[in-house]
């Protein structure tokens, strides 16, 4: 898809210079944050980009991808601390769109400065968005598995084909265990009808029973189509994927507890230096108490 900047409609400018500060204030984020997983076979994350800004929504999207050349030197936009309106173009279905985001490998790696960098871009996206849609693809690397734990929601598309639906549930069995414990939102693509898509949703929904993931269904596309690009306007699949659209904004505001945002996840990784130090005298005393402790415990032959 070509993408072309619209110069009637740009975004709200965004500071010059990102904050250099130990914590990002995290206001109330406005955007709905997804990370998107997909299958090869199924529909491509731009498709459901597309179907809800039909619906007025403002969407950014963010391919993420793992690093297949290891001697890439290109520097994530994420991180330049640079002004983000550079770097976003609406390309011709209105979708926001961003230079590929990559693969930086885990957040712990990352120095002080490109982590307050990341979390200040993250924020800034949003707030300017009603939907920010990370596309993480099929792919497992340690930077796609944060950006899954990260999103405090999951978009996972598969087809009802076995080999499909063994993908996702091997994928959603590795990062189950680092805490991932997300709502995951389905699209069956390719269903033949209804009915089967239906059916083949309560098959996956048995299958993930051991997993304990809370999984609902956003809807089914028909096939025949082409699902490799944007369907053309009025067609059968634009049609039911509008409908998925529509369905996936309606599950998320019933949820509770407000509009999580993704920065949540990497501040939870950042030291604490909002607690302030005890005074050196403060912590000898301390340490002496826990001796003399540790002595009379030992004299009475009782444990701590």
């Amino acid at each position: 898809m070509t993408i072309r900047a619209i110069p009637t409609s740009t975004p709200p400018a965004d500071p010059r210079h990102l904050p250099e500060v130990s914590v990002i204030p995290a206001p109330s984020a406005t955007a709905r944050v997804l990370a998107c997983i997909s299958g090869k076979e199924s529909l491509p994350v731009t498709a459901l980009a597309a179907a809800l800004t039909r619906q007025k929504k403002k969407v950014c999207l963010l391919e993420a991808r793992k690093r297949r050349d290891a001697t890439a030197a290109d520097p994530c936009f994420l991180l330049t601390g640079q002004s983000l309106d550079g770097f976003l173009k609406r390309d011709t279905a209105g979708i926001w769109r961003a230079p590929p985001v990559r693969d930086i490998g885990a957040f712990k790696q990352l120095t002080p400065r490109q982590k307050q960098r990341l979390l200040s871009a993250f924020r800034y996206l949003e707030r300017r968005f009603d939907y920010l849609l990370i596309d993480t693809g099929d792919d497992i690397s340690d930077w796609l598995t944060e950006l899954r734990l990260a999103a405090p929601r999951t978009l996972l598309t598969i087809t009802p084909e076995s080999g499909s639906m063994e993908w996702a549930i091997r994928l959603l069995e590795e990062i189950r265990p680092l805490g991932f414990t997300h709502t995951v939102y389905l699209i069956i693509d390719q269903v033949s009808s209804l009915l089967a898509g239906h059916d083949s949703y309560i098959l996956f929904q048995q299958r993930l029973t051991a997993l304990d993931i809370d999984l609902r269904c956003s809807g089914f596309l028909l096939k025949p189509g082409n699902q490799t690009t944007a369907a053309p306007p009025g067609s059968v699949t634009e049609s039911y994927l509008d409908i998925a659209a529509a369905r996936l904004g309606d599950l998320i505001d019933q949820e509770e507890g407000g509009n999580a945002g993704i920065g949540r996840f990497f501040e939870q990784q950042l030291p604490d230096q909002r607690r302030p130090e005890k005074p050196k005298q403060a912590r000898d005393l301390e340490t002496a108490g826990l001796l003399a402790a540790s002595y009379h415990a030992a004299l009475s032959g009782t444990r701590l």
